[in-house]
């Protein structure tokens, strides 16, 4: 069973997948681990987000927040679930994700300020 968590490369990441494991932690939710018969890529954000949406066989919606590393490869930082939104909906889980990376520390003026 393929395992797909944090730090997980992209380029690891199938369009379509079965018998996956997945172990959430992002900006909007816990640490969980689901495990997904299948798991279909929905497409990307629009924009600038580092986004990659995933529907299960369930119709729940997975967020992968992904960021290069040193070796500029691009892996995943986040993982949020939601399992409230159908894929018909990615466009309400984009302006979630979107809103809780502008609220992260990280994202804001005062903190790229004292980082500079």
């Amino acid at each position: 069973m393929k395992e797909i968590a944090l730090n997980t490369l992209l380029t690891d990441l199938e369009p379509l997948m079965l018998e996956v494991k997945v172990v959430t932690g992002g900006y909007l939710t816990e640490v969980q681990t689901l495990v997904c018969q299948r798991l279909e890529r929905l497409g990307v954000a629009t924009g600038n987000q580092p986004l990659e949406f995933y529907c299960t066989e369930q119709d729940h919606v997975l967020a992968f927040h992904f960021a290069r590393r040193l070796d500029l490869q691009k892996s995943i930082c986040a993982i949020d679930y939601f399992p409230q939104h159908s894929p018909k909906e990615v466009s309400k889980v984009s302006d979630k994700m979107l809103e809780a990376v502008r609220k992260h520390p990280v994202f804001t003026k005062k903190a790229l300020k004292n980082n500079a």
